[in-house]
């Protein structure tokens, strides 16, 4: 499921880029279609790039956890983990 949500994620990129191509402002049925798509698969994307940051910010807490002795770091990595 997350390598099918990645794919989404990458075609979101792609459509960006192809959108900030002047060439594709010369065919306004292929503009309309790639701003149909953008806007379709948005809500996926945003909540995958969520889950994502939310991954990368549990796991660098979780290192910080497991090499952290001082009790008031180890508090705030906790914290940390936790939000996350």
């Amino acid at each position: 499921m997350l390598e099918k949500l990645a794919q989404i994620n990458r075609r979101y990129d792609e459509i960006e880029a192809l959108l900030s191509d002047p060439s594709a402002y010369a065919d306004p049925a292929y503009m309309a279609k790639l701003l149909k798509e953008q806007k379709e698969i948005a809500p996926v994307v945003e909540g995958y790039r969520t889950y994502t940051r939310c991954e990368t910010r549990a796991a660098e807490a979780k290192e910080m956890l497991t090499g952290e002795t001082d009790p008031d770091l180890r508090a705030l990595a906790q914290e940390e983990y936790d939000e996350a």
